[in-house]
């Protein structure tokens, strides 16, 4: 006599095996789940510095390029940008050097929490 259908053997295997499959499946979402917002948040830092960028192009002037309240004179008091982005990760600040050859270098720094 055949039998018909599957043996305790074959139904543990199988759910066995499909966990396996499904757990690594879950595990790829979680992973893709904090590498998009890892991206997110450097998305949003190199975003704020274009802004801090942006907000200093008017300043970009010989007639102005000494005075003591334009932000981009090495001697202006509060470096750190007026903006604050409203998730409290991102804290933006901007420094302003003399180059020997008459410019003036601007690095903007964009400190966040990565995950």
């Amino acid at each position: 006599m055949k039998k018909k259908g599957f043996s305790l053997l074959e139904v543990l295997i199988s759910t066995l095996i499909l966990s396996i499959a499904f757990g690594g499946i879950i595990a790829s979402f979680s992973y893709a789940r904090a590498y998009v917002l890892r991206a997110n948040r450097r998305l949003v830092a190199a975003n704020l510095a274009r802004r801090v960028f942006d907000s200093l192009t008017p300043h970009v002037r010989q007639d102005e390029w000494d005075d003591a309240a334009n932000p981009l004179n090495p001697a202006y008091a509060d470096k750190t940008f007026s903006e604050t982005f409203d998730d409290g990760i991102h804290n933006v600040t901007y420094t302003v050097e003399d180059d020997p050859l008459g410019y003036r270098k601007v690095t903007v720094t964009v400190d966040y929490e990565d995950l």
